[in-house]
């Protein structure tokens, strides 16, 4: 866009391109950034009388997942970036220095670790923190030998202190990795995904505050949470939706599922009014597109044994007697990988 990005020139450029491609009866929702001038773009289309909207825009805009998981380790980091320095420092200086890079090399052969250039992280990119701790942590020796050889006449030292920070900040910066990762996907569907991925990530923080981490890793986390609970004490139905279309998670599985995740949160929260409305929201757009489109046989479901240790919060409660009555640890669902899910 050459004219300027603000909501009446975005949602008209919106107009535009539905209408060109024909899409003025067939917008269901828009993921956007928290940028106002979007929000206040998806305000004014749902306004626009020649867009037809689904459900009269209700499940219009969606805020980016990614976005908002940036917003959170960004606020956590700020506390922690000047006691990371030392490492950083090191890493700065062996990526400028010829003579750094020769130092590393020889000490590289001397541990018997493979030369690496390690990545440097920016104030702005969270998950360049997270490769820089990562890569650090698996060089950790050489890193420490250079950095204390080098500051010894004015006794500044990267000590075992450092490092365990290190690995609690890495350990935690993982999940939301993780999720930012099945977030973008492109080729796969994924929105059915966000609420466990969220699931995982509280229980990260959860576990970790209570671990006693040190008071920098409290702030930390305390901040994450703060502005975690701003945008996720209730999630917009159409993770929940989605969630209700996976044949393994159903609206058993979800009602599970957002218990365990606001216990874990440690917020009060009416689960059931929550789910029944997104049962009605779901059966309305059944009832918008059945007026439109054929129904078509659906195959048989598959069972909720593919979310391997997450099964047991999935079915706990299950009217049969089949499922299990007991919960499923934090740290097993922290555990949990999605390379076990088989997405549909």
């Amino acid at each position: 866009m050459e004219e300027a990005h603000n909501g009446f020139n975005i949602k008209s450029r919106l107009v535009s391109c539905c209408k060109n491609f024909h899409l003025v009866d067939k917008l269901f929702s828009i993921s956007l950034d928290n940028a106002t001038a979007n929000t206040s773009a998806m305000q004014l289309l749902k306004e626009d009388p020649s867009i037809k909207l689904v459900l009269e825009g209700s499940l219009m805009h969606v805020r980016c997942c990614a976005h908002i998981l940036n917003l959170c380790v960004q606020d956590g980091l700020d506390e922690l970036r000047t006691l990371l320095e030392p490492i950083r420092n090191v890493i700065r200086w062996i990526r400028a220095a010829r003579s750094a890079k020769r130092i590393f090399k020889q000490k590289c052969e001397e541990y018997g670790l493979r030369k690496k250039v390690i990545a440097l992280d920016t104030p702005t990119q969270w998950n360049l923190t997270y490769k820089l701790l990562h890569d650090a942590i698996a060089y950790r020796d050489v890193l420490t030998d250079m950095y204390n050889e080098s500051r010894a006449t004015d006794g500044q030292f990267i000590t075992n202190d450092h490092w365990s920070l290190a690995k609690i900040v890495h350990d935690v910066l993982e999940t939301f990795d993780n999720a930012t990762h099945i977030f973008s996907y492109v080729y796969e569907p994924n929105i059915h995904m966000v609420i466990l991925e969220y699931i995982k990530i509280i229980c990260t923080i959860k576990q970790t505050s209570l671990a006693n981490p040190g008071a920098a890793v409290k702030r930390l986390l305390d901040n994450m949470k703060v502005k975690w609970c701003a945008y996720f004490t209730e999630f917009p139905p159409i993770y929940s939706i989605a969630a209700i279309l996976d044949p393994g998670v159903k609206l058993e599985g979800l009602t599970n599922l957002l218990t365990f995740y606001y216990q874990q949160l440690d917020v009060q929260f009416d689960v059931p009014y929550y789910v029944n409305n997104c049962k009605r929201i779901l059966e309305r757009l059944c009832e918008d597109y059945g007026a439109v489109i054929q129904p078509q046989p659906v195959g048989s479901s598959m069972g909720a044994s593919r979310f391997g240790i997450l099964g047991p919060v999935l079915k706990k409660s299950r009217p049969d007697g089949s499922g299990s009555s007991s919960s499923s640890s934090s740290s097993n669902i922290v555990r949990w990988s999605y390379r076990r899910l088989v997405t549909i």
